[in-house]
């Protein structure tokens, strides 16, 4: 599916600095497999380089995590100016230029391997806890398993023992650049993600442990269909030292921005027009947050982070989508729903934590309108939470010395696998509560579709403040630090109103939120942000938000776009016109290889 351009001739060791060398077929075949091989797992390849680090599952080796390397290793640098004192009489100053950098085989390592110990907490009824510092950009933060096993991989022939053939030599002593395999690593990773979803919608993924779930599964539009030589494997670019480590301070995204703030990033950036803007941002539909790691939580698409298919855009643009809360893929909706076989309604939320200094992080919650799971065999969770439908779906109880689930009343039918007791009581069909009924707005918790502000403000119209807190738009309106501090500024007194919320149709205002007692929140409901859509110009004429709704409708025309500005994100930092450059097309000729 890959066309990779090679060419041939270089095989002393790499000097960083140079291009690096040309990849033969050869090379080409065995890395592939050796990166599969650590896509399938990623838990054995890490333990061959670091037992440790292979017992934290936040950092493991995968196809999302490659994908984010990509990313990431081809940001440019911040401006800076650096004192060195050596070989100068007085202080010398370097000028490092604004805009160096690029993709280079280096990460700026500051916050790399910081963990947020208590960042699976709960913060909000700790008042003692200190809070930690407010969350704007992204950072390198998670990667660092990742390209250590690359590094393995780079430096050792035989990496990883026992899981994939052997090259003849390393690829760093046969001339090749580790920023080159780092991207040769992103694209077998995107290529990892399409095998994967085309396996799940013919049935035939059994491989991986983490069961995936596809909603289209059975229909034709479930399958990836990628034209031959879409993604091409470019070779040149130069690693910016022996070590890939760099204190050079990145420009990286404001992840808490709105739309205009991340267009303007990735213009400048990456030379993007805002629809390839909104087209990268696909690569979503790969990979999931880690609270340890960045606070944020959940995932882009529920059990779906190793696919790679347009759901991403489907959920953004707020599709009527099946909700499933375990690894069988159950569909959950309405018993109405389920009757006619069509989704329920979703919405979107904004919803923070309380644990960053302005109250945040903030992020965005996907719901779907629906009844409980009562089919599924994985009711008791971790530690026998009663989640994700709360008291409503099930609760615990101990049958001969073992905790074991039950069914309430919003269940129906016979004694189900695991259950031991079915209560049965009333019709769901019946209930009219949509915020508290057995069918009713349902958040999957742990495991449920989630999105950034940066990538939701690409979609609807709303402003940040310079913290990064949302406004603008009705349902925000009571979405800021005042409200969710109420019970700490209030010495545990009143409540809090952590997501978006309006007063109940036909409810007056009863008390102010600076009272001892605080807001009424029995006044108040969960809502979506009624906000505008974005509508500034993609570039070519269409407002920004229609081709969010192209992508979700139409996902050829999405790979149509996506692969082009994925090559040229891969090619960040590099000029055709420059003596060492990456190799570009319309400057050399090349061979070309198909797998």
């Amino acid at each position: 599916m890959l066309a990779l351009l090679f060419g041939f001739g270089q095989s002393a060791p790499y000097v960083p600095g140079d291009p690096g060398g040309p990849w033969t077929p050869e090379e080409l075949r065995i890395v592939k497999a050796k990166l599969y091989a650590i896509y399938s797992n990623g838990k054995k390849a890490m333990q061959l380089v670091n037992k440790m680090a292979a017992k934290d599952v936040d950092i493991l080796p995968s196809a999302p995590k490659m994908v984010r390397l990509g990313f990431h290793s081809c940001v440019k640098y911040v401006f800076t100016i650096l004192v060195k004192y050596f070989f100068c009489s007085i202080f010398c100053y370097y000028r490092y230029k604004d805009g160096e950098g690029g993709c280079n085989g280096c990460l700026d390592w500051k916050g790399v391997g910081y963990r947020y110990e208590d960042g699976i907490v709960q913060y909000r009824d700790d008042f003692n806890m200190e809070l930690f510092d407010n969350i704007l950009e992204s950072d390198n933060n998670g990667l660092e398993g990742t390209v250590e096993v690359l590094e393995a991989l780079y430096t050792d022939r035989k990496y990883p023992k026992n899981m994939a053939p052997k090259l003849e030599m390393s690829l760093k002593e046969s001339g090749k650049s580790r920023a080159d395999l780092w991207a040769f690593a992103a694209i077998t990773a995107i290529e990892y993600g399409i095998e994967s979803n085309n396996a799940v919608c013919n049935g035939t993924f059994n491989n991986n442990p983490k069961k995936q779930c596809n909603q289209e599964k059975g229909m034709d539009e479930c399958q990836v269909k990628v034209p031959e030589g879409a993604l091409r494997f470019q070779t040149g670019r130069v690693d910016c030292g022996a070590d890939y480590k760099t204190d050079r301070a990145e420009r990286h995204p404001n992840i808490m921005g709105n739309g205009a703030m991340t267009t303007d990033f990735f213009k400048s950036e990456f030379g993007f027009s805002p629809r390839q803007s909104v087209a990268i941002m696909g690569a979503h539909t790969m990979g999931r947050l880690h609270p340890k790691i960045s606070l944020f939580r959940y995932m882009w698409t529920t059990f779906g982070t190793e696919l790679f298919n347009n759901g991403y855009y489907k959920n953004i643009v707020g599709e009527d989508r099946w909700s499933w809360d375990d690894p069988d893929c159950t569909k959950l909706g309405t018993k109405k729903d389920k009757e006619n076989n069509t989704p329920p309604k979703t919405r979107w939320l904004t919803s923070v934590r309380e644990q960053t200094k302005n109250g945040g992080p903030v992020f965005w919650v996907h719901e779907s309108y629906r009844g409980p799971n009562c089919e599924t065999k994985y009711q008791v969770r971790t530690k026998g939470r009663a989640n994700p439908f709360g008291d409503l779906q099930f609760g615990t109880k101990m049958v001969d010395g073992k905790k074991v689930a039950t069914y309430d009343h919003c269940c129906e039918g016979p004694n189900l696998q695991t259950l031991v007791e079915d209560i049965g009581k009333g019709d769901i069909t019946k209930d009219d509560n949509p915020d508290g009924g057995c069918e009713r707005w349902t958040f999957n918790w742990g495991v449920d579709d989630m999105a950034l502000s940066c990538e939701m403000g690409m979609y609807y119209d709303f402003q940040v403040t310079e913290d990064g807190i949302p406004y603008g738009c009705d349902g925000l309106n009571y979405f800021n630090t005042d409200s969710w501090f109420l019970k700490r500024k209030n010495g545990n007194s009143g409540k809090r109103l952590t997501w978006s919320s309006t007063l109940k149709d036909g409810v007056k205002w009863v008390r102010p939120f600076d009272s001892p007692e605080g807001p009424k929140l029995g006044q108040f409901v969960r809502s979506e942000p009624l906000c505008g859509m974005n509508r500034m110009d993609d570039g070519f004429g269409n407002e920004l938000h229609t081709v969010f709704e192209e992508y979700a409708k139409d996902q050829d025309a999405w790979l149509k776009d996506f692969f082009p500005a994925y090559e040229q994100m891969l090619a960040n930092g590099y000029s055709r016109y420059r003596s060492q450059c990456l190799k570009i097309s319309q400057k050399v000729s090349f061979n070309v290889f198909y797998f």
